[in-house]
């Protein structure tokens, strides 16, 4: 590394937080090597010391080392280091990501300018980011934002010298007409799919710039966000073999057995797990690690706030159960620290760019891999050395349907997947049994069973790291569009991302792709920017509306048969594997579940549901325009319409509520012929209705009650056809004892409202 450095000062060694950096100086101290945290001092200037700091000193609104295209700063950076370098990413993210409070004056101010905007994208949730309540996220088309920069910019720049400002606005503000808008009830954020990286100059101008990063499934961000050379980036510096890897044993129970329970594995690691090592539990969310609070070590659920003081009290002492909240990386727990590493659920977005865009991609493969990135990074959290070992267990009913049922799995690099092939052998001694199984198989680890130790080094010895990478083409035509579309090259851009659409066969993605190429049309010509827009929507339901909304395409039912259509639904979706099944199942059932002031899960569940069960779902809100979250085509000419309240709390059904039940009806009526019936169905936590509130004549309702016994029956359904996935005439069988057949749904899993 000093001879890297030599003749390209001064260098700094920059990490994601002041917890890695003090590491850093401590071995920097046994090395011999002299470091500074002050990028003004004499020492690091003369290339004397290297400079050790947290990747915000070189990147905010207010940096040192000088903000603004074309700035200067006596402060110079000949060479950097960026250790963990996809960590420091979502700092870098952060610090170009300018988030306001309903309460901030400028909120109010960006939301009565976008008002109608809001309104054209999502009627439901613009109202509800009107009323202040609710989970609904409306992105601000872009013609909108482009076109109304200047009313923008008015009720923006006044507030420069904000807190919430003072750090970010220096920033973003010389490229607000390429950032993204969204809006929920609660806050505002403005970021960038790209990062404008150049508004640091020191960064743009350093000689020499190396990323260090353990996640080499795809490195392809570090181009798209840093700005970094694609050539370069496709040939990293990578160890001679995956053997210097630590060992691990990687189980998932409720993949080995799908009738275990989260409460089931949660109880048996508290009891006999926790009282005999350290345990640390990797949750994508705070409601996620008050699940864990009952077992949990006392101070040791672990943020941002006390993560140095409970990665110390792991390191020296033993019993513990921590729980990280949404930490994948960032955090090294060596030998003792932790010996078994839960990853409970599937990892949690960092913004709303990313919700919006996972919403988008659901179930691509682009989306897949994008999960399996973060889920690996955080099983590396547990070995940091080669003679280190770890036990892995992953569990959540998200993430088991992510990793089997979608085959997201084949994502892994292939260090780990050598890890988890090794891990299966193991596991089919303990498939269909319970969690005193899985701890005997961990138990060979944890003693260091000459067997497993042995097969576990055997299993990597042919593993080996690519010496060349391929980039994904996507980040990088999003890069070149993105600095091109800033210097007004706007052929240039479309050129790029049309090269990168033109190759794909995912019509999600290519629709996603055919916004952002609207985007830069726009620039050039707003009426065939619209017309690419039309196309992209057909591709993709849940990418920005064209001015004017869309054409509804109406759920066809004709000829349909139930039973068919599931059994081929399911042929199609999990082959002949019954266990696949069982798992696609109880991540939907799991996603099921009433949860305050959210339903995007729940609504996309539901959705997926009705496929399951062999109707025609829909979500007409996301993908037609209509106020209405799910629609479902049971057959016979009949179809339920499904608003859903699962994050309501109020103890009745609103007036506000049955209004927009009513509205719904309304447009069914107007889209669907007279000899079509519809069933409004609202999903809320009670049946009672509010003394103002006019209901349709028609309305029926589903409590958490009535949903968990839909639950149950679903299960019921699905563990009687595992073994006969395409024979439609047991399907059949099943769901009419399950009271799932569409002729008697209403009648069988709804109740009547009450005043």
């Amino acid at each position: 590394m000093r001879g890297w450095l030599r003749g390209v000062r001064p260098a700094a060694y920059f990490c994601p937080d002041n917890y890695l950096c003090s590491q850093v100086v401590r071995e920097a101290a046994n090395l011999g090597i002299r470091t500074t945290d002050d990028p003004r001092s004499v020492e690091y200037q003369s290339g004397d010391a290297i400079l050790v700091a947290p990747i915000h000193v070189l990147i905010n609104g207010k940096s040192k080392f000088g903000v603004g295209y074309g700035a200067y700063s006596d402060v110079r950076l000949g060479s950097f280091v960026i250790d963990d370098a996809h960590a420091c990413l979502a700092v870098a993210e952060e610090q170009f990501s300018l988030t306001l409070p309903r309460a901030h004056a400028a909120y109010g101010k960006l939301r009565t300018l976008l008002d109608e905007d809001l309104r054209s994208q999502s009627l439901t949730s613009a109202m509800e980011i009107e009323q202040g309540s609710g989970g609904g996220l409306v992105q601000v088309p872009f013609y909108a934002w482009i076109e109304k920069q200047t009313a923008i910019l008015r009720a923006l720049s006044p507030h420069a010298t904000d807190e919430e400002f003072e750090w970010t606005w220096p920033l973003i503000k010389e490229d607000l007409a390429q950032c993204r808008c969204f809006f929920t009830p609660q806050r505002v954020e403005i970021n960038f799919r790209c990062l404008p990286i150049g508004v640091l100059p020191a960064f743009e101008t350093a000689r020499r710039r190396i990323y260090m990063t353990a996640t080499l499934s795809d490195d392809s961000i570090l181009v798209s966000n840093f700005g970094a050379d694609p050539t370069s980036v496709s040939q990293p510096i990578t160890p001679v073999s995956a053997g210097d890897l630590g060992e691990r044993m990687i189980l998932v129970p409720q993949q080995l057995n799908t009738g275990l329970k989260d409460d089931d594995i949660k109880n048996y690691i508290a009891t006999n797990f926790k009282p005999h090592l350290n345990v640390v539990v990797i949750v994508p969310s705070t409601k996620r690690a008050t699940y864990w609070s009952d077992v949990a070590t006392p101070g040791m659920t672990l943020t941002a706030n006390n993560l140095q003081i409970g990665v110390q009290r792991l390191k020296t002492s033993i019993g513990n159960l921590a729980v990280l909240v949404n930490k994948y990386d960032g955090v090294d727990l060596p030998e003792d620290a932790c010996r078994l590493l839960v990853v409970d659920g599937v990892p949690d977005v960092r913004n709303m760019m990313d919700r919006h865009d996972q919403s988008a991609l659901r179930h691509s493969e682009r989306n897949l891999a994008s999960q399996i990135q973060r889920i690996e990074q955080g099983m590396g959290r547990g070995i940091r050395s080669n003679d280190d070992y770890c036990a892995i267990l992953l569990m959540g009913t998200g993430l088991i349907r992510s990793l089997y049922a979608t085959g997201a799995a084949a994502h892994f690099s292939p260090a780990t997947a050598a890890q988890v092939e090794l891990s299966r052998q193991v596991s089919t001694q303990v498939v269909n049994k319970g969690m005193t199984a899985v701890g005997d198989a961990f138990q060979d680890l944890w003693d260091r069973n000459p067997g497993w130790v042995a097969a576990a080094r055997n299993a990597l010895i042919p593993v080996t790291y690519p010496t060349t990478t391929t980039i994904d083409p996507i980040a990088a035509a999003q890069r070149e569009a993105f600095d091109a579309i800033r210097i007004n090259r706007f052929e240039q851009a479309e050129s790029a991302l049309r090269a990168a659409e033109t190759g794909q066969t995912d019509g999600k993605v290519k629709g996603w792709l055919l916004d952002q190429i609207a985007a830069a049309v726009h620039h050039m010509d707003k009426v065939q920017s619209q017309r690419i827009l039309h196309s992209a929507i057909d591709r993709n339901g849940l990418v920005t509306k064209p001015i004017g909304g869309i054409v509804y395409k109406r759920v066809d039912t004709t000829g349909m048969n139930q039973a068919r259509q599931a059994a081929q639904f399911l042929a199609e979706t999990y082959g002949n594997d019954g266990n696949k099944l069982m798992i696609g199942i109880n991540g939907i059932l799991g996603d099921l579940t009433f949860i305050r002031d959210e339903s995007e899960d729940f609504e996309q569940a539901l959705h997926d549901l009705g496929f399951h069960l062999g109707f025609r779902a829909q979500r007409p809100e996301k993908e037609g325009g209509a106020n209405l979250d799910v629609l479902w085509g049971i057959g016979g000419g009949s179809y339920l319409l499904l608003p859903c309240k699962s994050g309501a709390v109020a103890p009745t059904i609103s007036k506000h509520y049955c209004d927009e039940v009513s509205g719904s009806a309304n447009w069914f009526s107007g889209e669907y012929d007279h000899e079509f019936n519809a069933v409004p169905v609202i999903i809320h936590p009670s049946a009672a209705l509010d003394r103002l509130a006019t209901p349709p004549a028609n309305m029926r309702v589903m409590t958490a009650v009535q949903i968990e016994t839909l639950r149950e029956r679903v299960r019921s359904f699905a563990h009687s056809v595992k073994d006969r996935l395409a024979e439609h005439a047991q399907v059949r069988h099943a769901l009419v004892a399950n009271n799932l057949l569409g002729e008697h749904f209403v009648q069988n899993n709804t109740i009547q409202l009450r005043r």
